[in-house]
Formats: structure tokens, sequence, C-alpha cells
């Protein structure tokens, strides 16, 4: 008997449950679904009329010895992580626990959160210009688990495959199924440029 192996995949896969299975969305939130519809234009608590120009001054007390955020020797300076480096996904500071999209424009998690797939949006770039890329994710992933702090070794080290399936998708599997927390903490994953290392 000869068998055709696209069928015999597609077969397969229709045999899995379709709760297995979500469709790629603009955000995640830890329980139930993000609250704002994928074509939002901004957060509840942003004013798009907010005028425009003028200043912002803001203190800092104390001193640094270094513009690496990510560093456990040393002092970063304040602010670096916060405005220098962009993360997959983007808090809602008006829900729980919802991340929508920012360098990542949709994610995809199954029902059992074993693993979570990031689409990312193919306009993202660093402040170089150069495009972000699946490898530069894969790159942060590994950097920050061998090098980042305690907290980044401890949720990182949960990944046990990461793979990028094309140059703007990446997919980390989980070591257990069933923490619906761990693919919101990959989500704020902050992405490294590969090629300034």
């Amino acid at each position: 008997m000869r068998f055709f192996w696209p069928t015999v995949i597609a077969l397969l896969f229709a045999a899995l449950p379709s709760a297995a299975w979500a469709a790629p969305a603009h955000g995640i939130a830890m329980h139930g679904e993000a609250a704002l519809a994928p074509d939002f234009k901004w957060f509840p608590s942003v004013n798009p009329n907010a005028p425009r120009g003028g200043r912002l001054n803001l203190g800092a007390q104390g001193t640094f010895d270094s513009l690496n955020p990510f560093i456990i020797k040393g002092i970063p300076a304040q602010g670096l992580r916060d405005y220098v480096y962009e993360s997959l996904m983007v808090r809602s500071p008006d829900e729980p626990f919802s991340l929508y999209g920012l360098v990542a424009e949709k994610v995809e998690t199954p029902a059992d959160r074993a693993s979570v797939t990031f689409f990312l949006n193919p306009k993202a770039r660093f402040s170089d210009g150069r495009p972000i890329t699946a490898d530069d994710v894969l790159f942060s992933l590994a950097m920050l688990k061998e090098k980042g702090f305690p907290y980044h070794r401890g949720y990182y080290k949960k990944v046990v495959k990461a793979l990028a399936i094309d140059p703007h998708t990446v997919r980390f599997d989980f070591d257990e199924a069933g923490d619906l927390e761990l693919p919101l903490i990959m989500g704020l994953m902050p992405v490294l440029p590969r090629h300034r290392f």
C-alpha cells in the first residue's frame, strides 16, 4: 500500500481534539481572553488627544557603573530596560495580567499551555534599523538563560526546546503543561540584537 505523506499528516492533525490548538491571537491573558479587540488603537488609559511637545525631567537616586540592564554584577543606569529594550509583548495597564502584541504581533498557545508560538511583526526593527528576527529571539533566550538574572534563569530553564519556524516565527516548548503564566513570561522576554554581541 502506498501512502501519500501530506494526507497522512493532515489526517493525524485532524484526529487531534480541536481544543488542543488555538488560532493565533493579538493578545493573551492568564485567565480567559484578552479584553481588547484585535483592532484596538490604544489602551483605555491613553489619551489620544494629549498635548504634544514640552519637556519632562525625571530624577533618579544613586549612581551606575554599567549601561547593561541585564547584568548581575554592578549597577545599571535606571530606565534602560524600560526605554531601550522591547519585549515580544506588552502589558495592558488596565488588566491584571494580559499582554498584547509589540515585537510579536500575534501569539498562539494550546489549551494546556505546553508551548507558545510568537509571530513577529515583519516591520519590527532595532534602533539601528536592522529587522528583528526569530534568531534574535533565540539568541536572547540563550543569553538570558545562561547569563541573566536568577529569575531569568529560573523561568527560562523551563523552556526545553526553542525553534525558529521561519524568520518571523519562534516557538518555545515547556518542560510541562499547565503553567498558565509561563507563556506570558516568555512574552515579556526582552529581545536583544544578536548582531551587537
